[in-house]
């Protein structure tokens, strides 16, 4: 992932404990294929915590600081691939709801987006795939 140009390195995070790693996320470059081309917005994927720190707000603390620094950089959106229950807390709606279909088999109502700025996804319908 980081060979491609895809990758941000601004937007790759880590978390430490004491020097210790303990959490990771990226937030890289993506696209939906819409009728009229292209449209980019953001990936986020993986986020990671070490067994032992999990349910300590580690990983929301890495998404919370990347939503940031991603807004700060002009980004306007967000889509992830992975549970509700968990990626709601952070504004996530199954993409499904702004017209973004996925083209990988996924359950809808495990890939969802969140938009940085108000109506980021207002127009913009399409599909995305996970697999390139």
């Amino acid at each position: 992932m980081r060979a491609s140009g895809n990758y941000i390195p601004e937007l790759a995070l880590v978390a430490e404990d004491e020097g210790k790693l303990i959490g990771h996320l990226m937030l890289t470059r993506t696209f939906i294929e819409t009728a009229y081309g292209q449209h980019a917005l953001l990936l986020l994927a993986p986020v990671s915590v070490v067994f032992e720190r999990r349910s300590q707000g580690v990983g929301a603390q890495l998404i919370k600081e990347a939503f940031h620094l991603a807004k700060a950089k002009g980004h306007k959106a967000v889509i992830v691939g992975g549970d509700p229950a968990y990626y709601n807390r952070f504004d996530f709606r199954p993409s499904v709801d702004f017209g973004i279909a996925n083209t990988d088999q996924i359950p809808n109502e495990n890939v969802m987006a969140c938009e940085l700025t108000p109506d980021a996804l207002q127009n913009v319908k399409g599909t995305i795939s996970f697999h390139g």
